[in-house]
């Protein structure tokens, strides 16, 4: 199985989070980190009435074409205050999908917690994620705050795990010789081999899958 982590280059269609620490360039530089940098660097809910609120964010191109794709997973590092809440979102579609507000009993007043939510299927159409679904997918964090309470954001990812697609005689075989009175050798990167010589009447084994099978045949000429 392969991974796939991509990370925030752009906003996405929403931008509702009240504000961003430091308040120059956009929120989306402020969650797409490698290493969480907590308070350096984080967007903030913290107006005065409580209301959901969702951030997203565009992602770059995946550069995959190819594998079937077995999840995806949004992680993201939040804080919070009181009862306020925050969850993974994710746009695909034309439609927005957002998890139960995960942090609304785990994360401690003052305190960062990694959350993550996973997706099987595209919540959208209900079946296989597709590649060019991952490439038009948008994620980010909804909160639930307001009233005196807030939620911090530091850092949001995504992870595709998928498995990787090898076409079919991609360095499976590989054939090279002299037909004649000589000897032939076939060597396909240690996958299939078949060796002969081919003096009136050849005898050969061929083996597949490191001697897996193996075949004996005759060939007069």
């Amino acid at each position: 199985m392969a991974t796939l982590t991509l990370r925030p280059d752009a906003a996405g269609d929403l931008t509702e989070w009240q504000t961003q620490f430091p308040a120059a360039t956009f929120h989306w530089d402020k969650v797409d980190e490698a290493g969480a940098d907590d308070d350096t660097t984080y967007i903030i809910d913290d107006r005065e009435t409580a209301d959901m609120e969702y951030d997203l964010f565009n992602l770059p191109a995946s550069g995959v074409s190819a594998g079937t794709i077995l999840s995806v997973t949004v992680y993201f590092r939040a804080e919070r205050s009181g009862w306020g809440s925050v969850g993974a979102v994710l746009k695909t579609g034309g439609t927005r999908s957002s998890v139960d507000m995960l942090s609304a009993g785990g994360a401690a007043d003052g305190a960062y917690v990694n959350f993550n939510y996973e997706w099987t299927v595209n919540p959208t159409t209900t079946d296989p994620w597709t590649w060019a679904e991952i490439d038009a997918l948008q994620i980010g964090v909804a909160s639930w705050a307001g009233g005196g309470q807030w939620v911090k954001c530091t850092q949001v990812y995504v992870v595709v795990d998928y498995i990787v697609s090898q076409a079919v005689g991609e360095g499976a075989v590989g054939i090279a010789g002299t037909l004649g009175r000589k000897t032939s050798k076939i060597v396909g990167e240690g996958a299939v081999g078949i060796a002969g010589t081919l003096v009136g009447i050849l005898t050969f084994v061929q083996a597949v899958g490191g001697g897996a099978v193996g075949i004996a045949a005759e060939l007069a000429i």
